[in-house]
């Protein structure tokens, strides 16, 4: 199974936290309250890495599916200890926490770089720069090509907040449920009831915004394929230009009503990159996408393409389990995904 993700290049603001199945610990008390740790950047080596998670699980009680279902912890980009020597490049890599459920392949995401579409794969490198001191610093995060020479993507994070954690894993505090549905977790018996938080786990809440306009390329949904992982272009809506492109009707061909219908007179044409484009006057409901986006079609090579684009300044959000939508990004550091 391949996740389609097109905005893999934002994993590590938009996933979720969770935690590890088959954790140990000596601690039993409840977890402390969340405060500013003053300390966020000089952290115990051992901590260094923090992780955002991704994770899919069966809502209605049935079993777990091995691929289709599944826990996965990915290195944020992020470093717990204040580098000294300025900009700091990070490689990703990824993880199961449930020794169960197999890693899912992650589709790459494609989007628009100097007039040209860009395959982005998940194991993107990261420049992280610091600036500032503790809750009060600032990380920018650029993802970078694949031999670190072009920025693909950049965004900033602020308002550090750790809590600790400690005790039982299903005790862990409201946020926590507000972000990740345990009880799904332990339906199937893949989340014990004993595990614990080790000692010096933590919680790293953060808030983010878009650094630069920022432009999404994918599958036109009135088609009904995906395109392979290693093709860079997606697949076209029509031939042709937008001048006689609309009205376009999206998902219809893969089932069912029509999931989104644009009228030319629902946005504007104009010049991105070289490259003519249609942007949408109104953003897309949250339902589609968590942070603020605006509907995009492109023409490139003869065809009319599917996008969509984020705002220079947009906060980034994620949803919660309960279906609300948060301006806080999460991670865990390494003794929380460790436990």
């Amino acid at each position: 199974m391949k996740i389609r993700n097109r905005k893999l290049l934002l994993v590590w603001v938009a996933s979720v936290i969770i935690l590890s199945s088959c954790g140990s610990g000596n601690s039993n008390t409840q977890s402390q309250a969340v405060q500013v740790n003053p300390n966020l950047f000089q952290a115990d080596a051992s901590s260094k890495e923090t992780y955002t998670i991704n994770w899919n699980f069966p809502a209605d009680g049935t079993a777990f599916v091995n691929k289709k279902n599944y826990i996965l912890a990915r290195t944020s980009g992020y470093s717990t200890s204040f580098p000294t020597t300025g900009a700091e490049i990070r490689t990703a890599n990824e993880k199961t926490l449930d020794t169960d459920l197999a890693l899912p392949g992650m589709s790459p995401s494609r989007v628009l770089i100097n007039g040209q579409v860009v395959l982005q794969s998940a194991d993107t490198p990261t420049r992280l720069t610091y600036s500032g001191s503790n809750a009060q610093s600032v990380v920018q995060i650029d993802y970078l090509s694949a031999d670190e020479s072009t920025v693909l993507a950049s965004a900033k994070s602020f308002n550090w907040v750790t809590t600790p954690l400690s005790g039982f894993l299903t005790d862990s505090p409201p946020m926590f449920q507000s972000i990740i549905p345990l009880s799904f977790w332990a339906n199937g018996n893949h989340l014990s009831a004993n595990a614990k938080w080790m000692a010096g786990a933590a919680l790293i809440q953060k808030q983010s915004v878009r650094i630069g306009d920022l432009y999404f390329a994918e599958d036109c949904t009135n088609q009904t394929n995906y395109t392979p992982d290693k093709v860079v272009m997606p697949i076209a809506c029509a031939n042709g230009t937008l001048d006689q492109f609309f009205p376009i009707s999206l998902g219809k061909a893969n089932g069912g009503h029509p999931s989104e219908t644009d009228f030319a007179e629902d946005g504007t044409i104009t010049t991105v990159q070289g490259v003519r484009m249609w942007i949408a006057t109104n953003p897309r409901p949250l339902a589609m996408d968590t942070t603020l986006s605006y509907r995009t079609y492109f023409e490139m090579n003869g065809n009319v393409y599917l996008g969509y684009m984020e705002k220079d300044g947009t906060p980034i959000q994620v949803m919660e389990s309960d279906g609300s939508v948060s301006n806080q990004g999460s991670l865990l550091n390494n003794l929380a995904v460790a436990s």
